[in-house]
């Protein structure tokens, strides 16, 4: 097997060679970008078993929500209209799920 490259020809060997180059480049990044986040995460102080941001359990579409809390998506539209803490990402409507589960415990202890 031979390849023409530019002036000369590459044999086998060769070829075999530049791959092991590259995979060794690619391993030497991948270690000083594993480096460069252990980094971020020891300035901003972050510990393996505190999330970063939100997970995905947090904030919740009205239809996630709603099979969640085992009931029909139209119920879940209705609490949010009688006040059910929520906002918009985007222009579409998310539920803080620790909100939205204190809003309705709150509501039925009072009896509502």
């Amino acid at each position: 097997m031979a390849l023409r490259m530019g002036d000369g020809r590459m044999t086998r060997s060769k070829i075999l060679d530049s791959r092991s180059t590259r995979s060794e480049a690619i391993r030497e990044a991948a270690a000083h970008l594993h480096a460069a986040i252990d980094a971020l995460a020891k300035a901003l102080d972050v510990t393996s078993d505190k999330p970063i941001g939100v997970t995905p359990r947090e904030v919740m579409k009205p239809s996630d929500y709603a099979e969640y809390m085992r009931v029909n998506v139209r119920k879940v539209h209705s609490w949010i209209k009688k006040g059910m803490p929520h906002f918009l990402l985007e222009g579409r409507v998310r539920i803080r799920v620790k909100d939205a589960d204190a809003w309705l415990e709150e509501r039925a202890g009072a009896g509502g």
